[in-house]
């Protein structure tokens, strides 16, 4: 069963180490109608914005500094219960134009 996603009031946290992949991943959402997002640089900081934004879904990098994204993964699980916290691999190999 799919259901409708209410793109314009999604939240969707980005964790990634490369300030330039934030950017051009809050491009593309944006392009396609997604308005909510926040990113964090620093793995570090992801529980305490995740706490603070309430995100509906995680893009998380699994090669970061500090903590790599597994790490960041159990910390999550810790906090929310490994039941809301789902691993999906989706590799992304990025070839994006915006729109004109």
């Amino acid at each position: 069963m799919h259901t409708a996603v209410d793109r314009g009031s999604s939240r969707i946290l980005i964790i990634d180490d490369t300030l330039s992949n934030c950017v051009l991943l809050e491009a593309m959402l944006d392009q396609e109608g997604y308005s909510s997002f926040e990113y964090v640089t620093d793995p570090r900081e992801t529980l305490a914005t995740y706490r603070r934004f309430k995100p509906d879904i995680v893009l998380l990098d699994l090669h970061m500094p500090h903590l790599n994204g597994l790490d960041v993964i159990a910390s999550l699980q810790e906090e929310v219960g490994t039941e809301y916290v789902r691993l999906s691999p989706v590799p992304l190999k990025l070839k994006w134009r915006p729109s004109d």
